[in-house]
């Protein structure tokens, strides 16, 4: 059984876009490695399950190379686990981020934080079907996927946190680093574009992107 190119798995998960089912981490981190050509004879109903039958792995390393499966644990409530695809440089792909039904972009920290799980580790194959680890660039540092579209750049670096039952939704505020008023219609284009639902959003973003957003113009809170 060869390696199996792990960089082009992230890249067809995080090409999948819009989701068939929640909640299914390790279908859809599976079929991207199946897609490369990964076979096993292994099977699991969980994550936690999947890395408990895992080959090489490396508990508690926060520094996965790009390509390689990422894995959460147990929380209480949920012995499930979870299971996203390194990019390199600590960010890693996601089902279900930043919200249920998509496919995003976040760091480590990020997911473990959406999530509510600890951190596991990450390994050199999923299952017994080993990964291909890319050599890290001359001069040091790890190799990093493909960078993303502009408007997947946006949607990191935002950190948008949507809460979709918070009965503020229909007020339309905005909350930069905790302060809130009412959304104009310069910034209401913005997260349209960027989300594709208009004013009626409530969500967290920190002081330098909120700036950014307004291209230096500081709107009175």
């Amino acid at each position: 059984m060869g390696k199996i190119n792990g960089v082009a798995a992230a890249a067809w998960l995080r090409a999948q876009g819009a989701l068939a089912h929640d909640g299914a981490c390790l279908h859809y981190v599976w079929q991207a490695y199946k897609a490369q050509g990964a076979s096993t004879g292994r099977h699991a109903g969980t994550a936690l399950e999947a890395w408990n039958k895992t080959e090489r792995r490396h508990p508690g390393d926060r520094n996965p190379p790009v390509g390689v499966p990422v894995w959460f644990g147990a929380k209480a409530g949920s012995a499930a686990g979870d299971v996203v695809i390194s990019l390199g440089g600590g960010k890693v792909v996601a089902t279900d981020y930043p919200r249920y039904g998509v496919v995003g972009v976040c760091t480590i920290a990020q997911r473990q934080a959406q999530i509510g799980r600890p951190y596991l580790g990450w390994s050199e194959a999923i299952f017994d079907q080993q990964i291909a680890i890319p050599t890290p660039a001359s001069g040091g540092g790890s190799s990093v996927a493909p960078a993303p579209q502009k408007k997947e750049e946006e949607e990191e670096d935002m950190i948008i946190i949507i809460q979709r039952a918070n009965s503020q939704l229909a007020k339309g505020r905005l909350l930069p680093s905790g302060r809130t008023r009412e959304i104009t219609p310069a910034e209401n284009a913005v997260y349209r574009s960027l989300e594709g639902r208009g004013a009626a959003e409530f969500v967290t973003v920190s002081d330098k992107v909120y700036e950014n957003l307004l291209s230096g113009s500081k709107a009175t809170v």
